[in-house]
């Protein structure tokens, strides 16, 4: 899947996660959770960067990384969860709420932006070994390839329709109580 159609399925991720989390957490809580969720819907493919390196980034020739590799795994998704639940300490209303709230949430963001963007690539032939290096089975479901122009508008489109209706309640919600 493109960027594009990455955006759109965290899009969608998002909205649901916005939706699951109202009663416990704060809108601004919630909107940075968003941003998080939107702005690493491509962060596994920082490994294409990798692999046209040339000698100015001789370290990087040294790490083994292929693409829909070891950034394409649950274990990545846990990694940028830990990170992202660490900087949710910092943002600023982080006391108006529980640390723990915090944490989880931020956590949560972190985690669901690569789930997000697994689930956009496990639609497409190549698919992903999202448990290696424990189980290197491949999952696919063959829906569409990664280069599926209309699969990846339609999943922008549908995703940021969703996202934008249940931020639009949300903040509707939020203004009435």
């Amino acid at each position: 899947m493109y960027r594009i159609g990455h955006f759109g399925v965290n899009a969608a991720v998002a909205a649901i996660f916005t939706v699951l989390t109202a009663p416990v957490a704060s809108m601004p809580l919630r909107m940075t959770a968003v941003v998080v969720i939107l702005a690493f819907a491509s962060l596994p493919d920082i490994d294409t960067r990798f692999a046209g390196m040339t000698n100015h980034a001789a370290v990087w020739q040294r790490v083994p990384v292929q693409h829909r590799g070891v950034t394409h795994t649950v274990w990545f998704a846990l990694c940028v969860g830990t990170v992202t639940a660490g900087a949710f300490t910092f943002v600023p209303w982080r006391s108006q709420t529980n640390l723990f709230i915090v944490l989880f949430i931020g956590f949560t963001a972190g985690f669901l932006s690569v789930i997000g963007h697994l689930a956009g690539d496990v639609i497409t032939p190549a698919g992903i070994t999202p448990l290696t290096p424990l189980d290197d089975t491949k999952i696919t479901l063959r829906w569409c390839t990664a280069s599926n122009r209309i699969a990846n508008i339609v999943f922008l489109v549908g995703g940021t329709i969703l996202l934008g209706v249940t931020l639009s309640i949300s903040v509707i919600t939020a203004a009435v109580t």
